[in-house]
């Protein structure tokens, strides 16, 4: 393992600092006490308490000005803290950008880390993780390093190199929590339910009165049809965190609605909404309440409530949050076959962007979705022209990724265009090569099938859709019919 010897700083640990008799990667700083600190930010963010990483980064940056991976750690809490309140994109690109200023006083390990989280953000996934690949190399008995690789495959959709990955961390150490997180959610997308519940179980285990072990779990309940569980699972981590995991409340109206309970997911949705402490906590629940509305096809009561969020979101200048609201917007306009109000939707998040500095990788991946929906549009309005010129333009961008979802969510949008041109069997060919637990591609399948005259197979697609279990804004837009009353005749 390399050494390096920085002229301006120096190195608390040695370069084969030892743990067990494991090595570490360096960590450049000037104090220990600033050291000590970092640690414990480092530990706060992976347990979700975003706000109090920042607080105790801060106190590190304040000791040392210079130290680099603590700037790095400061930035990704900046960023990341969108989950709990305002992510903070001017604090994330001040803080990135010292990092990287002080990549010459460090050692290539460090170097290497703060490249790859560049990379990333730069939106060059396939660079990042080549980056992070050589640090484990360097490091293969860090498990942090192991764990942050792990996490690297995991955001780019590679989730079989993500579990071996964070097996590796639990050979390291079994005791190490924050993997049997990540690693539950990687068997979770993979289709092994009892692998995740697993890795859950060993989570609540390390850290029974931490909320976020149990948040998990109910997300995994949510997807096994285990909703009463579930809600449990959920209600106890708000219970344990009430500041940072109000969003487990607004898991719980969401798995609700899920049942079927509409009016009782509004109403505990409102009241998670009186009990956040933060806009965005707001705002999530106003959402999830527009969802709700948005299983009986009540568009006009579903836009009410998102157009209340987008101003409270404008207030308080939360612009990633905005333009994630205007696409969805948009998308609920496609729906409902209102051409002209769903350009709008679209214009105002082309507007949002054109006012906005975002990382690269936000921007990337709004783009994507803006030319995927826009080409959906266009087919809908039976614009055929249009609808292939833009997926091209969206093959063109996802083009070369090595992020399966990436790649197959071309094929999903081809279906889609073949299935508005009314050429059904073109729509199933391509739709099967999409991805087979998305709403909207499931959706797209029974519609295909049935127009092919496939009964069978389109009752069988209806019937995966119903079982999906994805309480998420695009399920609630495709299974309305299902929450449709029948209507009753009245006498004459």
């Amino acid at each position: 393992m390399a050494i390096i010897i920085c002229l301006l700083t120096y190195n608390t640990l040695s370069a084969q600092a030892q743990q067990g008799g494991k090595a570490e990667m360096p960590i450049t700083t000037k104090s220990e006490e600033a050291r000590q600190l970092y640690l414990q930010g480092r530990n706060l963010r992976t347990q979700y308490k975003f706000k109090e990483a920042a607080d105790v980064l801060d106190k590190a940056l304040a000791l040392d000005p210079d130290f680099a991976l603590a700037h790095l750690e400061r930035a990704m809490a900046s960023v990341e803290g969108g989950m709990a309140s305002n992510p903070d994109m001017e604090s994330f690109r001040e803080h990135i950008q010292k990092a990287s200023a002080l990549k010459g006083n460090v050692s290539e390990g460090e170097q290497l880390m703060i490249s790859s989280m560049e990379t990333q953000f730069d939106n060059k996934p396939e660079e990042a993780i080549a980056m992070f690949t050589k640090l484990a190399q360097l490091y293969p008995q860090d498990k942090n390093i192991q764990y942050d690789l792990g996490t690297f495959y995991f955001v780019n959709s590679l989730y079989d190199k993500a579990i071996e990955s964070y097996r590796k961390v639990t050979s390291l150490d079994p005791n190490f929590a924050p993997v049997y997180n990540e690693l539950g959610y990687a068997y979770t997308y993979t289709g092994d339910y009892p692998q995740a519940e697993a890795a859950f179980k060993n989570y609540i285990r390390l850290v029974p009165n931490e909320a976020n072990p149990y948040d998990s779990m109910g997300d995994l309940y949510v997807k096994m049809g285990k909703h009463e569980e579930a809600i449990k699972h959920f209600r106890k981590a708000a219970e344990l965190d009430p500041e940072n995991f109000n969003m487990s409340l607004t898991k719980a109206g969401n798995t609700m609605a899920l049942m079927g309970k509409l009016e009782e997911s509004r109403k505990a949705l409102q009241e998670a909404e009186s009990k956040a402490t933060t806009n965005v906590g707001k705002v999530d629940n106003m959402l999830a309440r527009a969802q709700t509305y948005l299983y009986e096809a009540r568009y006009k009561d579903a836009l009410q409530l998102v157009d209340k969020a987008a101003q409270l979101l404008d207030k308080n200048k939360n612009p990633d949050y905005l333009a994630q609201l205007y696409l969805g917007k948009g998308e609920v306009y496609t729906q409902m076959k209102d051409t002209a109000q769903a350009k709008q939707s679209f214009d105002e998040y082309r507007a949002l962007k054109g006012n906005t500095e975002l990382p690269p990788l936000f921007l990337h991946n709004f783009d994507q979705r803006l030319l995927f929906d826009e080409a959906v549009l266009a087919a809908k309005a039976k614009d055929f022209s249009q609808a292939n010129s833009k997926a091209e333009a969206y093959k063109k961008m996802v083009n070369g990724s090595e992020n399966p979802d990436v790649v197959n969510s071309y094929h999903a949008l081809m279906g889609m265009i073949h299935y508005e041109a009314g050429d059904y069997q073109k729509a199933i060919t391509a739709l099967e090569q999409a991805d087979q637990q998305h709403p909207r591609v499931l959706y797209a399948q029974a519609l295909a099938h049935a127009k092919a005259g496939n009964s069978t197979k389109a009752s069988e697609m209806k019937k995966k859709l119903a079982a999906l279990n994805e309480p998420d804004f695009e399920y609630a837009l495709v299974k309305a019919s299902m929450y449709k009353k029948p209507k009753v005749a009245t006498a004459k």
